[in-house]
């Protein structure tokens, strides 16, 4: 015999019965992972259905507002439209940095010319409103404008900084 195989193959044999066949696909450890990994997915899921978490969500109004600064640093906004311009009431401004600055664009039931909806319907906020600023008007500052839904929903439509 010359090296680890015989002529009758007897040495193979005995080299094959050390091995031994394992079935197994994954090891216990990961599967026992994988179960709690599926169980607190599952917990999850049904807690939100019990406690009301995946009920009454609201969407995302849409409803386009355009700015423009003017030359006196005035800030100027035209509705452009959006899906949701039938049920906007209202739409407030402020500045970022002051929330005492804030005033209305337009309101549905103030019955003056700054009424919505109206596509292309025009309001401004000019350098002397609120006394802000007299002579650099709002250049350089953040304006954020909200509009105020029939639902009762506020969310903010436009956030620029000029």
């Amino acid at each position: 015999m010359y090296g680890p195989f015989s002529i009758d193959g007897s040495h193979e044999m005995n080299i094959m019965k050390q091995y031994k066949r394992r079935d197994e696909a994954v090891s216990p450890v990961i599967g026992v992972i994988l179960m709690v990994a599926i169980t607190v997915i599952l917990a999850a899921v049904v807690g939100a259905f019990v406690f009301g978490m995946g009920t009454d969500v609201q969407g995302a109004k849409i409803v386009q507002i355009t700015p423009k600064m003017n030359s006196t640093g005035g800030v100027s906004f035209m509705i452009m439209g959006g899906a949701n311009l039938n049920s906007l009431e209202e739409v407030t401004w402020k500045l970022a940095t002051d929330p005492d600055s804030e005033g209305i664009l337009f309101n549905a039931s103030a019955g003056s010319g700054n009424t919505v909806p109206a596509v292309g319907a025009v309001a401004s906020i000019g350098d002397s409103d609120d006394g802000y600023e007299t002579g650099t008007g709002y250049k350089g500052k953040e304006i954020i404008v909200i509009g105020t839904f029939s639902d009762g929903l506020e969310q903010v439509l436009l956030k620029k900084q000029f």
